[in-house]
């Protein structure tokens, strides 16, 4: 498999700031990763918008979200109220800390479950087993329950 100049720059750039990420080389030598980092998109996301502006876009109410083996992406802009993620295996994808903002709470049940591209204004929650929510940005902090729960 033949890498290119941006995936190996990128690769550095992730082992000297200590990121976290894995890498797969797509077709057209683009590379894709999964991890901690801004400028990582989350295996399975969609890719952030380019305009910083979107992140003032009134989105309302944040979404409840459940159900299994789920990929949600909540587009940059800010979300007034509590956001919860329950069900087991379910993505949500915002576009970046800082562009996807909750002004709420963040309560996330169930198993397996990951949260990524989210700032989160108010104190949140964090149950069940196995949830990821190293990408998420949490303002006033996060209760940590369950077992084997990162964020």
């Amino acid at each position: 498999m033949k890498t290119t100049g941006a995936f190996v720059s990128v690769a550095l750039v992730c082992m000297v700031a200590g990121c976290q990420a894995s890498f797969s080389a797509q077709g057209s030598g683009q590379a894709q990763g999964s991890g901690q980092g801004d400028a990582l998109i989350a295996e399975g996301c969609p890719a952030p918008p380019a305009d910083p502006a979107a992140r003032t876009v009134d989105r309302g109410a944040p979404p409840t979200l459940g159900g299994n083996h789920e990929v949600h992406a909540l587009p940059a802009g800010t979300y007034h109220g509590d956001m919860k993620v329950g069900g087991n295996h379910t993505k949500v994808c915002g576009a970046g800390m800082g562009m996807t903002i909750i002004e709420g709470s963040l309560t996330v049940g169930g198993n397996h479950n990951r949260v990524t591209g989210i700032t989160v204004r108010k104190p949140s929650k964090v149950g069940g087993n196995h949830n990821d929510l190293r990408g998420t940005q949490f303002l006033e902090g996060v209760e940590v329950g369950g077992l084997h729960n990162s964020q």
